[in-house]
């Protein structure tokens, strides 16, 4: 590397170049802001409390699709934006429709269970009657 910019592969913004004297930098400098450029920022992730959660939990068993202003109204009454209330309703009706697959999985093999079983205790039996 003759020029130590060119370690870098487009790590800092456009508008801040122009501020920036890259030859005045090391190898090690540029590197590090570069993963300092490129690191992905934390979102930050909103932890509910337990009357908002009991709220959002009641509408949802009496619509799992509120309208825009029926999540408007909730926000208000909770203190919440109402984005933060349709990504819960989003996320909750996932996990909804993964309870739903994996319950009727569930049924699904203890129907199977049951039906093996009949068929074992039938054989059996006809295996009984015989002797």
């Amino acid at each position: 590397y003759d020029n130590p910019a060119s370690v870098l592969l487009s790590p800092v913004p456009h508008h801040m170049m122009s501020y920036m004297n890259m030859g005045s930098l090391s190898r090690t400098e540029l590197q590090l802001l570069n993963q300092l450029h490129c690191r992905r920022k934390r979102r930050h992730r909103t932890i509910f409390t337990d009357e908002q959660l009991e709220a959002l939990e009641g509408l949802f068993q009496e619509t799992k699709y509120p309208d825009v202003g029926t999540r408007e109204q909730l926000a208000r009454k909770v203190h919440l934006r109402e984005e933060k209330v349709e990504v819960w309703f989003k996320n909750r009706r996932a996990k909804w429709r993964r309870q739903k697959r994996s319950s009727s999985e569930e049924s699904e093999n203890s129907q199977k269970w049951s039906k093996k079983a009949e068929k074992t205790d039938g054989t059996k039996s006809d295996a009984d009657s015989d002797s």
